[in-house]
C-alpha cells in the first residue's frame, strides 16, 4: 500500500515539476540584453567641423547591457557609420565605442520606460588624406527610450537622444537571456 501511495506522488511530482518550473521561468528576471539599433543622424565630430563635406545613412550599433537589478543596468555598445563625401570621391568611416548607463523607470514584462547615457571613444578615419586617421570622445547625452515585448524573449526599441554618437532617433530589436 505504501509502494503504491509513493510511486503515485513520485509520478505526480514528475508530472508537475516541469510545469511549475515553466511558470517560474516566465516570471524570472533576465539579466542579459543583446540588441542591434539605427541611429538615425548621428552627432560626431565628423557632423560638427566637416558637416556640409560629407553625408551618412546612419549608424548601426550593437550593444550588450547587464541588468544589475530590475532598475539599473550597465553595458557596451559599438557603433559604426559610413561617410560619403558630398562634392568628391573620398570616402569615411566612424567606429565608436562606448560604456553604458541604463536606468529603467517603468519596468512592466511587456513595456519598459528607460533612461540611457554613454561615454567612449570615436575612431575616426577618412581616404582623402586630408584629415588622416583621427579620434574623440563619444558621449551621449541622457536619452529616454522604449522597449516593448515583441514575444519569447525578443523586444523592439525606439529611443530619442538630444546628443549622441549613436543617432538622435533609434530604432532597434533585441533579446534578453
Amino acid at each position: 500500500m505504501i509502494r503504491k501511495v509513493k510511486s503515485r506522488y513520485l509520478l505526480l511530482m514528475a508530472i508537475l515539476l516541469p510545469l511549475s518550473a515553466y511558470g517560474e521561468e516566465a516570471t524570472q528576471r533576465r539579466y542579459h540584453d543583446v540588441s542591434v539599433i539605427y541611429g538615425f543622424s548621428p552627432m560626431t565630430d565628423r557632423n560638427f567641423w566637416d558637416g556640409d563635406e560629407y553625408k551618412s545613412l546612419g549608424a548601426i550599433t550593437a550593444q550588450y547591457i547587464f541588468n544589475i537589478s530590475k532598475r539599473v543596468g550597465i553595458g557596451a555598445s559599438i557603433g559604426y557609420q559610413h561617410y560619403d563625401a558630398r562634392h568628391a570621391s573620398y570616402t569615411a568611416n566612424d567606429l565608436t565605442g562606448m560604456l553604458i548607463l541604463r536606468l529603467n523607470w517603468i519596468n512592466k514584462q511587456d513595456f519598459t520606460l528607460y533612461s540611457r547615457t554613454g561615454f567612449g571613444v570615436c575612431l575616426m578615419n577618412d581616404n582623402s588624406n586630408k584629415q588622416g586617421d583621427n579620434q574623440s570622445t563619444a558621449f551621449q547625452l541622457p536619452s529616454i527610450g522604449t522597449t516593448f515585448d515583441l514575444g519569447k524573449g525578443f523586444w523592439g526599441l525606439a529611443e530619442f537622444s538630444l546628443f549622441s554618437y549613436q543617432g538622435l532617433l533609434m530604432l532597434g530589436v533585441g533579446y534578453s537571456f
